[in-house]
């Protein structure tokens, strides 16, 4: 089985899977914020309904119903797959499920939710193994983001969704880099929409600026003033790689990262409610390590940031995966 086809099957889970925390075995927390909402902010009937409609896609998908999988998205909802183009819009998501491979084992585990009204940011990890006829199973584990939505039923479904596996790159040929560069110089511009929620022009403009001081200052190797953009509790999610819990080792990440160039973030979607914000968007660079040649990466994010008592902006939470061909 290929990668490919390992993360078609990953799709299934991590864009469905929240909460089995009742079947699950515990694993090890993450900083202090666990399976209850954080400080409290998501009502437990809210968490609830999420876990419930969780168990409900994972059940789908096992049964390869994908019709009954889709209808658990937001018409609008947007799946932002590893080493492939976002998906956008539930009739796509239902149409690219008819080749996920198939699922073997899974265990997931939320490690927090929060946000405020109809809007539901959950947090997680996932493991799985996939099988095929007559080759090995695959095995992948890693983190996800995903946005809820409520909908005016009642329900939660759905709406935005981001992972990546916590496994070492594989090495990448030059047949790999080649597809690479060529995929980086053909990639789509990514959906650009109204975010959800009740988020004012003024505040979606702060964060805005706040993103790209921040990259300025990542940039400009100003790690003191980088440090400023972020929340003390901050979580940084990288691909292959561990987490970054607080600010400081967040930091520590920037100051590990190959040197690049051309780095470009656009937020496509900026919405939320009160002190509470997520943004979604797209992202690309070109790497320059020392005696090796460039390696230009493009790809998706979905972050979600927190207003401080003095107005300031905070990023909270931040993961993003590549929209190119890994083997």
């Amino acid at each position: 089985m290929n990668t490919k086809s390992l993360l078609t099957v990953v799709v299934l889970l991590t864009s469905g899977i929240v909460a089995q925390a009742q079947s699950n075995p515990p694993a090890k927390k993450e900083g202090t914020r666990t399976a209850k909402s954080a400080a409290g902010s998501v009502p437990a009937s809210d968490i609830a309904a999420i876990r419930a409609a969780s168990r409900a896609l994972v059940s789908h998908a096992l049964a390869r119903d994908w019709s009954s999988f889709a209808q658990l998205f937001t018409d609008d909802a947007i799946m932002m797959a590893p080493n492939e183009p976002a998906r956008v819009g539930r009739k796509n998501i239902e149409a690219q499920s008819h080749s996920n491979a198939v699922l073997k084992e899974c265990t997931n585990e939320p490690i927090e939710f929060d946000g405020r009204g109809d809007l539901v940011f959950a947090r997680g990890r996932y493991a799985v193994v996939v099988t095929a006829p007559n080759q090995p199973d695959v095995r992948d584990s890693g983190k996800f983001f995903q946005l809820w939505r409520k909908q005016s039923d009642g329900s939660w479904k759905l709406f935005r969704d981001n992972w990546n596996s916590d496994l070492p790159s594989p090495a990448v040929d030059t047949k790999i880099t080649a597809a690479r560069k060529a995929a980086w110089e053909k990639r789509p511009p990514g959906a650009k929409v109204k975010g959800a929620g009740t988020l004012s022009a003024r505040d979606q403009d702060a964060i805005r600026d706040a993103w790209k001081a921040l990259g300025a200052a990542g940039l400009a190797r100003n790690w003191s003033k980088l440090a400023q953009f972020y929340s003390d509790d901050t979580a940084v999610f990288p691909p292959h790689a561990a987490a970054s819990m607080g600010r400081s080792q967040a930091v520590e990440g920037w100051q590990k990262f190959p040197p690049y160039k051309d780095w470009r973030v656009e937020p496509l979607e900026i919405g939320g409610h009160g002190d509470f914000a997520y943004v979604r968007g797209e992202w690309s660079m070109v790497m320059t390590p020392a005696n090796q040649p460039e390696q230009p990466g493009a790809g998706k994010y979905l972050q979600i940031w927190r207003k401080q008592p003095d107005g300031a902006w905070k990023l909270f939470r931040d993961i993003w995966n590549s929209d190119l061909p890994q083997q």
